[in-house]
């Protein structure tokens, strides 16, 4: 059952609804006219939702397409066709061979970003991991990011890294660069020259041996024009009570990086909060241009094992850390307590509730609740947040979040969030 339109603090819930489940959406703006579309996809169908222009416009579904900004892009034949009028005659130009791994697109159409627009002509490039390296408009960059990289097991969990998708920035300061995580290290390539080779800061072995759950994120996390290096370290104790905590360490690039060492040498800034990590994420969701964090943890304490065995969810807390001129704030602006479903808990931990930018400008965070009866909003109020609206649908899942709105892909269609008209 889908609602009609739902309004919440200058934000909407617009329910679009398709005939078949959607399998993915995207949000960015294909036709480059400063207003971000969202693409979505089918079994059959590559939908494309242009705002204030009515229904979606269909095309057939490829194998594997790729979006971003003046980008929409699909892999046919062993080639990238890019697609030149998306909301028009659908004129398919080849840009090269790619050359991507045998599984994708197999058993069902898979949808990409691209991480930006490497030769500066003003549109996204589609950058594709294949099985000779990473093929880029510069050449073929010949090295394979890792998905995972898992460091070794204890008595208790498993130890892992979340490794984060390829970015095009600069890295070093100087023109348009594609960094990734790769064996332990971010790299940085200029074309297919490989320029900066820098190892993770982890302090010691007995660091990495207690980590629970670690993320990398590579943005420009303070809007200065250079990509930063974020790292989330999950701590763990599991002795007669577990006991764990997560640390971020913020390194802004340029300005504490030892280039005679070649590495970094002191965070920017860092905080830390008690609980078993689930997520983290980066968003700017009080509308000033930089990227603040959000961090989601899980209670470990006895009472909240026994509340968890008994309800089949563990009491969770978001934490919304602001970003000003001195880096992430030591004390969280807002925060936000609520269950959290065991069905959370997986081989890619995805916290219920995803944080948006400020689409509403009003200052304040919102966020997309996603839950097994359908969509919601939640907005802040005095440092915490207030429950809102709701769609009811099946199926929903993770938000596709962009810089102007965010898309929920569910078994009836898309819900789209943005700003009231």
């Amino acid at each position: 059952m889908i609602v009609p339109l739902l309004l919440l603090a200058g934000l909407v819930l617009e329910p679009v609804p398709h005939d078949e489940p959607v399998l993915a959406a995207r949000v960015a703006d294909i036709d480059a006219d400063g207003h971000e579309d969202v693409v979505a996809v089918t079994a059959k169908d590559l939908l494309l939702y242009k705002r204030g222009k009515g229904p979606a416009i269909k095309r057939p579904a490829a194998p594997l397409t790729i979006v971003g900004r003046g980008l929409l892009a699909v892999v046919r034949d062993g080639k990238v066709h890019r697609i030149t009028d998306p909301f028009g005659e659908a004129v398919e130009s080849a840009a090269g061979p790619a050359s991507l791994l045998a599984i994708l697109g197999k058993t069902k159409p898979a949808l990409l970003q691209s991480p930006g627009d490497l030769d500066g002509d003003g549109r996204d490039d589609p950058l594709l991991c294949a099985p000779d390296g990473f093929h880029t408009p510069k050449g073929i960059v010949p090295v394979i990011p890792a998905a995972r990289l898992e460091i070794k097991r204890n008595d208790a969990f498993a130890v892992e890294y979340g490794i984060p998708a390829a970015v095009v920035g600069s890295w070093t300061g100087k023109g348009r660069q594609l960094a990734f995580f790769h064996e332990g290290s971010v790299l940085a390539f200029d074309g297919k020259k490989e320029i900066e080779r820098i190892a993770l800061p982890l302090s010691s072995g007995k660091e990495a041996a207690a980590i629970r759950r670690n993320e990398v994120f590579i943005e420009d996390i303070d809007g200065d024009g250079r990509l930063d290096l974020l790292l989330v370290v999950a701590r763990g104790k599991t002795e007669l009570f577990a006991k764990f905590e997560a640390v971020a360490r913020l390194f802004s690039g340029g300005r504490v990086y030892n280039h005679e060492k070649k590495g970094f040498y002191r965070p920017v800034s860092f905080v830390k909060v008690a609980g078993l990590l689930l997520r983290s994420d980066l968003v700017d969701v009080d509308g000033d241009g930089d990227l603040d964090l959000v961090m989601t943890t899980v209670t470990t304490s006895l009472a909240s094992t026994v509340r968890t065995a008994a309800t089949g969810k563990a009491p969770g807390t978001y934490y919304v850390f602001r970003h000003d001129d001195k880096g992430f704030a030591r004390k969280p602006a807002w925060t936000y307590d609520s269950p959290i479903p065991l069905s959370a808990f997986t081989d890619k931990p995805e916290a219920p509730v995803r944080f948006l930018p400020d689409y509403d400008e009003d200052g304040r965070p919102a966020g997309v609740v996603i839950g097994g009866d359908g969509v919601r909003l939640i907005h802040s109020r005095r440092g915490t947040f207030a429950d809102g609206v709701r769609v009811a649908v099946k199926g929903a899942q993770p938000p596709a979040i962009g810089r102007q709105r965010a898309a929920v892909a569910h078994a009836g269609g898309v819900v789209i969030v943005e700003a009231k008209r």
